[in-house]
């Protein structure tokens, strides 16, 4: 009886779960903005925690009539959002820019990178973002025009990834700053030229990316016209260490000039298209038949680079007839996208793929000084003999995949395994490790 007349209602009100801040927190970070809404009504408690989730993302082309918020509210919630998207008109601009909020006062920014479509700013307000973002590490500019004459001089030695249009990069107007004058710290520079061919000489272009950006030593490069990639890799680029260009960019005149970079180059690839692709439709991913009659060529890269460890060339089919005729050099790869003539389906490829993964595992088997499993009664001698003699394409793509060790991530094509169990050569990689 004693024990019954302690529990009161105000003690088992205090046992809900449903009051627990831990447990409100966690569910907070996991609702709906739908139903953040409601959550936020039923208590002062679940309002704090809530509220968060409400204001944590604002999209204006989802909720358009944010824009006009009155500064009271924003005043009072404003410190809690953390992503904004889709903010292409003033008004919505400047319905985030209230300094009545005291909590984003007295804490600079903590943005690290930043995408910027479809405006017009001057170099002052450039200026005056980059100012405001003393932690941004990559800033991209798509289709945004640059004007005007700046008034002050101003460096971000933080950014390190920078991406604009090729005509507002290289701005030929009279007494016009070089959009690389920002960063001196850049180390990947991204540009795009589309339709039209450039008439800035390469000297100039040379000029401004070595004088203001050292440092560069990764490309990425799209252009439709086909003549800007071969002339920053013969003329205007020097240390190149990464390449990234259309696979309609690829010719004889490229692959010559790739190889121009054999001391420095660890990364050649293709820009991924997505609509390619239809991954509801194909198990398997298609091939290009772009430079199909001089593909052979595409071997010079991994004959010739020494410390390539990212070779990603998924739009073109290689014939393991003449992959077999050379050796590539390259013995440090570590990622591997390709295409093989007679990997034509998913199950051919996922095959591959597993006659590869067996071979890391026994690999790592002998390193570990463990004996080698064998599979369904199959004796080790004798496994090894079949793998050898095994002239199915599969058996002939894996075994040229197990002469690079470090490599742990293939794509041969199947569209319902983009990493085609790369997973399992990771846990090899890092049981090895232990070893």
């Amino acid at each position: 009886m004693a024990t019954k007349a302690t529990i009161t209602p105000t003690t088992a009100a205090a046992r809900n779960p449903f009051e627990l801040p831990e447990l409100i927190h966690r569910l907070s970070r996991f609702v709906t903005l739908k139903d953040a809404c409601p959550c936020a009504l039923v208590s002062k408690t679940w309002t704090n925690h809530f509220m968060s989730a409400v204001w944590f993302k604002v999209d204006f082309k989802v909720h358009p009539r944010f824009a006009v918020l009155s500064p009271a509210i924003i005043s009072k919630n404003g410190h809690l959002i953390q992503v904004v998207k889709n903010a292409s008109s003033f008004p919505q601009v400047t319905v985030l820019a209230n300094a009545s909020v005291p909590e984003t006062l007295p804490s600079p920014s903590r943005l690290k990178s930043l995408k910027i479509h479809s405006m017009c700013l001057t170099h002052d307000g450039l200026a005056a973002i980059l100012q405001g973002c003393p932690k941004l590490s990559e800033l991209r500019l798509r289709h945004t025009n640059i004007v005007g004459t700046p008034t002050q001089s101003f460096q971000h030695t933080g950014v390190t990834i920078f991406c604009a249009s090729f005509k507002s990069i290289y701005e030929t107007a009279p007494g016009s700053r070089s959009l690389l004058s920002y960063f001196p710290a850049l180390r990947t520079l991204s540009t795009y030229n589309f339709g039209s061919v450039s008439t800035i000489p390469a000297s100039r272009i040379r000029e401004d990316t070595r004088r203001y950006c050292p440092y560069i030593t990764r490309y990425r490069l799209e252009d439709d016209t086909g003549a800007i990639v071969p002339e920053f890799l013969v003329n205007i680029a020097h240390n190149i260490s990464g390449i990234v260009f259309f696979h309609g960019n690829m010719s004889l005149e490229t692959i010559t000039a790739i190889l121009l970079h054999q001391p420095t180059l660890t990364s050649v690839s293709h820009f991924y298209v997505q609509q390619d692709l239809d991954l509801e439709k194909a198990d398997v991913a298609p091939v290009s038949t772009h430079f199909e009659g001089s593909a052979h060529y595409l071997q010079l890269i991994p004959r010739c680079c020494s410390r390539l460890d990212t070779l990603d060339l998924h739009f073109h089919e290689m014939d393991m007839d003449v992959v077999e005729q050379g050796s590539w050099v390259c013995k440090d790869i570590r990622k591997l996208r390709i295409r093989v003539k007679g990997l034509d389906t998913e199950e051919k490829i996922l095959k591959a793929v597993a006659l590869w993964r067996k071979g890391c595992w026994t690999r790592w088997q002998k390193k570990a000084g463990t004996s080698v499993v064998k599979e369904d009664g199959e004796e080790e001698e004798e496994g090894k003999e079949q793998c050898k003699t095994d002239l199915s394409i599969e058996a002939r793509v894996a075994r040229h995949l197990l002469q690079f060790e470090k490599l742990w991530w293939v794509w041969l094509g199947s569209t319902s395994n983009s990493m085609d169990l790369g997973l399992a050569a990771t846990a090899y990689h890092k049981a090895a490790s232990v070893v």
